[in-house]
């Protein structure tokens, strides 16, 4: 039977970049399906996303204020999602 080492450092840290875009990915596919599969924001496609550590940010413009609340609520509820910066603006 093989004796197991120790991972090195390096292999720490490939593991925890590995896990940290697997979760970044997660959360845009996350956040594309469930943004414009939302009936109330049929503008949905006018919302960009960034994704980094857990934070989703979102961008854009939409035509109501209910629009944009719409839009932070489904983003809170993606899973990986620990926080949501909402820049969206209302379209005048």
């Amino acid at each position: 039977m093989a004796k197991k080492t120790a991972p090195s450092p390096e292999d720490k840290f490939m593991r925890f970049e590995r896990a940290r875009i697997v979760g970044a990915r997660a959360i845009i596919f996350g956040i594309t399906a469930a943004l414009y599969g939302e009936i109330t924001l049929k503008d949905g496609r006018d919302i960009r996303f960034d994704a980094k550590n857990g934070v989703l940010t979102l961008k854009g413009k939409v035509k109501t204020p209910q629009q944009r609340q719409q839009a932070q609520r489904v983003a809170a509820n993606i899973p990986e999602v620990a926080q949501v910066v909402n820049e969206i603006e209302i379209k005048r």
